[in-house]
């Protein structure tokens, strides 16, 4: 069966607490202080069992000075049963609690109309129109409206009904991303140790496995789940849930913590956000106004900074950024409500879309959130892969965006404007700065290396990250060769200051014969121009006029096919030759001699077997 969470809100004594009992047979006020002055003070909670779903109620508390608790527990639900009083109607806390709900992402749900044993006959018919009236223009408008009477019982079976079709009707929630509940409640249980509960906001948890206490750095093992007070080895999101846990103590939890494996959410002390003020405000959001921010099951201070104008009124909507006091553990896309500090009141609420953001100048294009709203998690890929200066593998992305790596897979998939490098993602804009980059270094080092083929790939690499050369290579916008990478079109050609030292290079290589000097000896040679003797003595090696057959040496060309026709005419006469043979045919040293036959060797020409060599193929 499916898991899901209702809560249960209205205005202080329009009969929550009632409506739950008479829904579920629990009485939600378990402190003395609730039973003595029949006030809801601390959420409550029962489960519902409907035929395809247990849906655990919320019974919230109704009066003004308690909603920050009905905040610490109303996140993560998935509708709402709006309780009006028949005898006095919608109030003032029953226009902030639908405020506060609308602002946490809850769409739907049904106005249960109670104490109807209260209405004089006749009555009933004329209060559901008018409610039906009063909710036009909310996430409301339309919705079921069930009178009942917990008192009498009267119109609970009909409720019951609206609440299967309600259940059947929320959406499906994803239990692949990372766990997350925030903590609504934290206790000891003799015997068992450590408790915490909460309503489960994302992902699937098992027993055995490990969390992290966000904002702190404290882990916890899981020792063991409860699910509506029965136990279980799973629970999912949608779900009330308690968790048991071991390696940690008592005093160090609280409400407000969320309880989310490492390296699944990030903390943040400054957001980009999406922020509606409530009509019913008292004030507009100006530069600097003081808040409380409510995320979750916590809150911290917050100041807030219209980006848009010099201040955001009632009613109206915009983006905001918001600084806040201590840092706080939010996914992209997480609902949160705006209180103020002095006096108390409900400003709005909205949604936090970008959690590293700069700092703005007041009137600065806000097109790039405006994006993000419009787009959600793709979008906010898309950006994170715009902004970074390499590419990004799944896991990374998948931590910033607050979901699972198959579901990164999923986004970037059907992305536009995303490239795949190996297991890797780069945004275009990021690959169009490293195309840049490439093509500059590249360009100066044929300037600066003419008869180079091109630039070394390992030091391609302090540029492009693995895998965007040969994604670069692919477009077209360079060519890859073996060690090198070039431009394309670029072919190496020599300069005039270069041809002089050419031709005396190949001449002292003839005169050297069979016998050449070590490059450095040679080069040397050139003086001042020795930099221009080695491009030059390399390039003639990429051509094939120079032979590196040994370290640090090289032999012409001809040279070295005059010595390998000696080495056919030893063969022609012997079966097997020894060095001294070969030295005495070419007229050179045994040192000389034993670099050519031992560049023969690695090239498989010839193979030394003892003292002397075999032929292994024809020169």
């Amino acid at each position: 069966m499916r898991g899901l969470t209702f809560a249960v809100a209205g205005h202080v004594d329009h009969g929550k607490t009632a409506l739950t009992r008479a829904l579920t047979g629990v009485d939600t006020d378990r402190l003395a202080e609730e039973k003595r002055r029949g006030l809801t003070i601390e959420p409550g909670f029962a489960p519902l069992m409907l035929e395809h779903a247990v849906v655990g109620l919320v019974d919230d508390p109704g009066h003004e000075r308690f909603l920050p608790n009905l905040l610490a527990a109303s996140g993560g639900v998935d509708a709402v049963l709006l309780t009006v009083a028949a005898d006095e109607g919608p109030m003032p806390q029953t226009w902030e609690h639908l405020e506060v709900l609308t602002c946490l992402g809850v769409e739907r749900g049904v106005v249960v109309l109670t104490k109807i044993d209260l209405l004089p006959p006749g009555e009933l018919e004329a209060r559901t129109a008018a409610l039906a009236k009063a909710f036009r223009g909310s996430i409301l408008e339309g919705a079921p409206i069930c009178p009942v009477s917990a008192r009498t019982g009267a119109g609970l079976t009909a409720l019951r009904t609206v609440l299967e079709a309600l259940a059947d009707g929320c959406p499906a929630r994803r239990k692949d991303r990372p766990f997350r509940l925030p903590v609504d409640r934290a206790f000891a249980v003799d015997g068992f140790g450590p408790v915490i509960t909460g309503t489960v906001w994302d992902g699937t948890l098992r027993v055995g496995e490990s969390l992290r206490l966000w904002p702190g750095e404290t882990m916890a093992r899981v020792r063991g789940l409860q699910r509506h007070g029965q136990p279980v080895e799973t629970v999912s999101a949608g779900e009330r849930a308690a968790l048991n846990l071991s390696g940690v103590e008592v005093g160090t939890l609280r409400r407000g913590m969320t309880a989310a494996p490492a390296g699944s959410l990030r903390l943040t002390g400054r957001l980009d956000a999406f922020v509606t003020v409530w009509d019913r405000s008292p004030r507009p959001l100006t530069a600097g106004t003081p808040l409380r921010l409510y995320c979750g099951s916590g809150s911290v201070t917050a100041r807030a900074f219209p980006l848009e104008g010099a201040e955001l009124l009632p009613g109206r909507e915009g983006y905001v950024q918001l600084r806040l006091g201590e840092a706080a553990a939010i996914r992209p896309m997480d609902r949160f409500v705006l209180r103020f500090l002095t006096p108390a009141a409900t400003a709005g609420g909205g949604i936090a879309l970008d959690l590293d953001p700069s700092r703005r100048r007041r009137g600065e294009s806000c097109a790039d959130l405006e994006e993000l709203r419009a787009g959600g998690l793709p979008a906010l890929a898309r950006r994170l892969l715009g902004r970074a200066e390499r590419p990004l593998d799944e896991k990374a992305l998948a931590g910033r965006l607050g979901v699972s790596s198959s579901e990164v897979g999923e986004i970037l998939s059907r992305l536009p404007g995303v490239r795949a490098v190996g297991a890797l993602w780069i945004g275009e804009e990021t690959l169009a700065g490293l195309r840049e980059k490439a093509r500059q270094a590249i360009s100066d080092f044929h300037a600066a290396h003419p008869l180079a083929s091109g630039m070394g790939r390992e030091e391609l690499r302090r540029i492009l990250p693995d895998g965007v050369a040969e994604l670069l290579a692919r477009d077209g916008m360079l060519c890859l060769s073996g060690p090198t990478a070039a431009l394309p079109g670029f072919v190496p050609a020599w300069p005039p200051q270069l041809l002089p030292v050419r031709e005396r290079l190949a001449v002292l290589y003839d005169g050297f014969g069979l016998a050449p000097p070590e490059n450095g000896a040679v080069e040397a040679r050139f003086g001042r121009d020795l930099p221009l003797a080695r491009q030059a003595g390399r390039r003639m090696e990429e051509e094939g006029e120079l032979i590196p057959y040994a370290p640090r040496r090289r032999i012409a060309r001809q040279a070295c096919a005059r010595a390998e026709a000696i080495l056919e005419g030893l063969f022609a006469e012997r079966e097997q030759i020894t060095l001294a043979q070969f030295r005495d045919a070419a007229g050179i040293s045994r040192d000389a001699a034993l670099l050519l036959l031992e560049y023969w060797d690695k090239a498989g020409l010839t193979r030394r077997t003892g003292n002397t060599r075999i032929l292994l193929r024809g020169p």
